[in-house]
């Protein structure tokens, strides 16, 4: 922290000298770069400071970071000298949350810093960087390399990652280019996967009552004691990544290829399990007892408490390696943007049959984007999202009813194993459905010489292939209306609200709600907000 704050020193104090009109520094100054015989340099300090006040919908307390209301710098250094560019961006946040404890209220993030040296054919960089491979505009499903931050929840953010990098140029149509990443980060999520985890892994089974015209015996849970180990990534060469792309570009056409050997930025579990005698309330003995002969209930009875099965002692949660083979395209005809882009994801499951892994997706995007109205100052963004996953697992409520294993089989090691794997493997994944179709709108209007400019963010999904007897989904909404009024080219204001909805309903009953958490649209419910936002920015330039 003392040595984030001596650079952001130095950066106002560096500000303050480039600014000030004093004749004695700026002539030492200049004095300093006629003695040295060096290339031209450049040099730009830029600042981002930003005001966002929540107001939630839902629930009304500010208990998270989405909702929280928070002041965010973000301060940075651009220095180009000859053949070598230095880049440096800090940030610094103040987030009021509930304790109020200043330690935790004040937070320090590193931008993206890196060091490039750059020749007419060769670029090579070291240092935190981000990387924005793909053509689509938001969703780009070839962008796997940096890690995300997702605690904005409707908003994502790369995070720079600690990375070589090295583009080629062998001609004026043609790059290639290579990254290495020597170990992996993790994602940043506004929940927490233990939470995900069913409590109901770890219960055990009970016998709470008796039903005396199927002549079978009622289940109920148990709680019990749950133990959740995260094999965390470590900082070796087994969790590095390495990412390759070749491009062809031209005034028609941008054509890409890419590869990445990637990890699962999800968790997949490992299961533990032990054997139990599951119990027998007295509840049902009285039962028993009351309605059956003494022989009879005595039978059943001792049926009942001898009966074995199994529960998940232990999770270990794991990231499991994925190869990601990316394509993506992009054209312009007439006035119109025209892109496709398409990412294929092989998993370690390598037959796609195996219940203790997730199998190969396809995710992809289709889009356009043009402008129109008077000088051009009106924009529309469409397009077509969706995501397959091969060989998805739709039968689990079909096999389980109510998601719960048949008597029949509890004693049987195996039924139970397959049981506990296919209830968490896919839905730690956030896999709900064989196919997801997606439409994405952006709309922007100009009025007044640019200082007003309202804008609508749409992204409605339409889920297929799910098991639907638990529930009918009728898609998700995620909507971001917002007004921006901008004074001047350096402020500006504004006022909007985040909007999430998932409509389903339940098998038996004719209410449709809006909070399902089938998906991450879903689980943004509870953190619908109006929201105002004041943004300033600022830069300095010098070249010399």
């Amino acid at each position: 922290m003392k040595r984030l704050l001596m650079v952001l020193l130095f950066m106002m104090m560096a500000a303050q000298i480039i600014r000030s009109q004093d004749d004695s520094l700026s002539f030492n100054f200049d004095d300093i770069m006629d003695i040295v015989d060096e290339p031209s340099l450049n040099m730009k300090l830029f600042g981002d400071h930003y005001f966002q006040y929540h107001l939630p919908m839902q629930e009304g307390n500010y208990s998270t970071f989405i909702k929280a209301p928070k002041f965010i710098n973000k301060f940075g250094l651009d220095i180009e000298k000859g053949d070598i560019e230095l880049h440096s961006e800090w940030e610094v946040r103040g987030v009021l949350n509930e304790t109020g404890e200043w330690n935790e209220l004040s937070e320090a993030r590193i931008g993206e810093n890196y060091i490039k040296w750059k020749q007419e054919r060769i670029n090579i960089g070291f240092g935190y960087q981000d990387y924005s491979w793909g053509v689509a505009d938001e969703f780009n499903p070839t962008n796997n390399l940096n890690p995300k931050d997702y605690e904005k929840g409707y908003e994502i953010d790369d995070i720079p990652i600690l990375s070589a990098s090295i583009r080629f140029y062998p001609n004026e149509s043609f790059s290639f280019e290579g990254v290495f990443i020597p170990f992996e980060q993790s994602d940043k999520y506004f929940f927490d996967f233990e939470d995900e985890i069913p409590s109901e892994l770890f219960s055990e089974f009970r016998f709470t009552g008796y039903d005396l015209q199927t002549n079978r015996p009622v289940v109920g849970l148990l709680s019990n004691t749950s133990k959740t180990n995260f094999d965390y990534l470590k900082f070796s060469p087994k969790s590095s990544l390495l990412g390759i792309k070749a491009n062809y570009f031209s005034t028609d056409l941008d054509l890409s290829l890419s590869y990445v050997y990637d990890i699962d930025p999800f968790y997949t579990p490992v299961l533990d399990f032990e054997e139990y005698t599951i119990g027998v309330d007295k509840s049902v003995e009285t039962r028993l007892n009351e309605e059956y002969s003494p022989e009879k209930a005595a039978e059943i009875i001792n049926q009942l408490s001898n009966q074995k099965t199994y529960r998940v002692s232990k999770i270990d949660l794991t990231r499991r390696r994925i190869h990601r083979l990316g394509f993506d395209a992009k054209t312009i005809i007439d006035k119109y943007g025209i892109w496709l882009e398409a990412c294929y994801s092989i998993t370690e499951d390598k037959s796609n049959n195996s219940y203790k892994l997730r199998n190969d997706d396809l995710s992809w995007t289709a889009g356009l984007d043009f402008n129109y109205g008077p000088n051009d100052r009106f924009y529309v963004n469409l397009q077509y999202t969706g995501k397959w996953i091969s060989k998805y697992d739709d039968k689990f409520f079909t096999d389980y009813q109510n998601g719960m294993p048949s008597l029949d089989q509890v004693s049987n090691p195996n039924y139970m194993e397959e049981y506990y794997y296919r209830s968490i493997v896919q839905p730690l994944g956030i896999q709900t459905e064989r196919v997801t179709h997606g439409i994405l709108a952006q709309f922007e209007w100009s009025f007044y010489n640019e200082t007003l400019k309202p804008v609508i963010n749409a992204y409605y999904t339409i889920p297929s292939g799910y098991d639907g007897k638990q529930k009918k989904r009728y898609g998700s909404l995620m909507l971001n209306p917002e007004l921006e009024y901008m004074p001047g080219s350096s402020i500006h204001f504004k006022l909007g609200s985040y909007l999430a909805y998932s409509w389903y309903k339940p098998v038996g009953s004719n209410e449709i709600k809006n909070n399902d958490r089938s998906d991450l649209i879903g689980y943004l419910y509870p953190f619908n907000n109006i929201y105002l936002k004041v943004t300033y920015e600022w830069n300095i330039n010098f070249e010399k």
